[in-house]
């Protein structure tokens, strides 16, 4: 008896339908197995070998490089008031760190990095990169520029090997000190505008670290500038939650915002380079103001516990109150502090939840569509000490779990029995399909 031409045509197009959507819904599943091994695994990203720390980083600066060489840094201004310099910042600074961490065992790794972090630098420092910038403002281009693109040259000093570094490279974080001291040398304000008339403290924490790298590397005498914008900040720091503030006075640098979390975060990336005792404090005020949990899953907020805001240019949309950028940014400094709980736990959702994936040596998260995340969560695992202080947490703060296995594991089950929903509904109908011909 002839097979009947329409089921024929039926099963032609499930087995078209299977194919397309198992193409879809694959790396999503293999994404929740690959988190919910590591979690079930119990590593700690602080005791994790320098070989596979390594084996991590480069794959993802791998696709990186690739998505720069291609535009993304373009691409990433369109979207974002900042994204050319931050898309070659973090893919400088993730390469310095690199090379500061395992250079001595891999020279051969220490030179790669510390060209990759030049060629950042000099890209910041072109047409492209200062395009967006004012040159009127003091320091030129204003302190957001100033700080990202320094503390790049920064990098490429630092991971330099001591007799190594180049004049040039020395020359141009000179310059870049010069310039961030004649900014703060009125002593008006610690945080010098970045926009006409508009300052954020986070845009100059990188600079300060620029200073210290000037004092450490080029035995420059900017101890003084330091000391007196530590006490600066101590004495603007906010009422409330004694946190730094989001923005502020671009005069006086009196508080302006209050503090969210995604500024926060990023200022405790840089912490630890210029206090490590006051980085500790700041970040158990951050770990209590800013640290939930939604839907039993360990998030970074946008706006403090118990305070409604909404998402703007900063803080990009919010899902449930949750900042992303935040939370990526978290991963670093949960690493710098010492806090391997919270990073390991953000990282793992980071994994799953960005469907993070390495295809042919290049690891990527949400499929490479948003390269700006990429970079931020890569420069957040690259955390590495420059300066070499620890931050000694407070026991209640070092003791804290980053959160429970089973919100993770209930997410990825109800996500994969609802990627599999779609498969169930295809075969009834084909079964229908074939009993109606029967």
């Amino acid at each position: 008896m002839a097979r009947d031409p329409s089921l024929r045509r039926s099963r032609l197009a499930t087995s078209v339908f299977r194919l397309s959507y198992g193409l879809l819904a694959a790396p999503v599943l293999a994404a929740l197995a690959v988190a919910n091994a590591r979690l079930a695994a119990g590593g700690d990203p602080l005791s994790a070998g320098a070989a596979e720390r390594r084996d991590d980083l480069v794959p993802r600066l791998a696709f990186l490089e690739d998505e720069l060489d291609q535009g993304a840094g373009e691409r990433m201004q369109r979207l974002f008031p900042e994204g050319y310099v931050f898309m070659h910042a973090l893919y400088g600074l993730a390469w310095a760190n690199v090379a500061i961490a395992h250079g001595a065992a891999e020279p051969a790794l220490r030179e790669r990095g510390v060209a990759e972090a030049r060629w950042a630098a000099e890209r910041i420092d072109s047409d492209a990169g200062r395009a967006s910038f004012d040159p009127s403002l003091d320091p030129p281009l204003g302190m957001f520029f100033t700080s990202w693109s320094s503390v790049v040259r920064a990098g490429v000093v630092l991971a330099s090997s001591a007799g190594g570094v180049r004049l040039d490279d020395a020359a141009a974080l000179a310059h870049a000190c010069e310039a961030i001291e004649a900014a703060l040398a009125s002593r008006a304000t610690p945080f010098p505008p970045s926009y006409p008339d508009r300052a954020w403290p986070a845009d100059a924490f990188p600079g300060m670290v620029v200073l210290r790298a000037c004092d450490e590397r080029l035995e420059a005498r900017h101890g003084a500038t330091r000391a007196w914008w530590l006490r600066a900040v101590r004495a603007r720091l906010d009422p409330e939650t004694g946190l730094v503030p989001h923005s502020c006075s671009a005069a006086s640098g009196a508080p302006g915002v209050q503090p969210r979390g995604g500024s926060s975060a990023l200022m405790l990336r840089f912490w630890p380079e210029l206090d490590a005792p006051l980085a500790a404090e700041q970040y158990a005020l951050f770990r209590a103001a800013f640290v939930d949990t939604r839907l039993g899953l360990p998030a970074v907020l946008e706006y403090r516990r118990g305070v409604a805001g909404r998402g703007d240019v900063d803080s990009g949309p919010l899902l449930l109150g949750v900042s992303l950028p935040g939370s990526a940014v978290a991963i670093g400094a949960a690493l710098r502090a010492g806090d391997s709980p919270l990073a390991r736990a953000l990282g793992v959702e980071s994994e799953a939840f960005g469907l993070s994936l390495d295809v042919a040596g290049k690891k990527r998260q949400l499929l490479g569509l948003m390269p700006i995340g990429d970079a931020f969560v890569t420069w957040s695992w690259s955390a590495t000490p420059w300066f070499g202080e620890a931050v000694a947490l407070p026991d209640d703060v070092a003791g804290k779990p980053g959160g429970a296995r089973w919100p993770l594991v209930v997410a990825s089950l109800a996500l994969a029995a609802a990627l599999a929903w779609p498969l169930t509904l295809e075969v009834q109908v084909r079964a229908r399909a074939g009993a109606s011909h029967r």
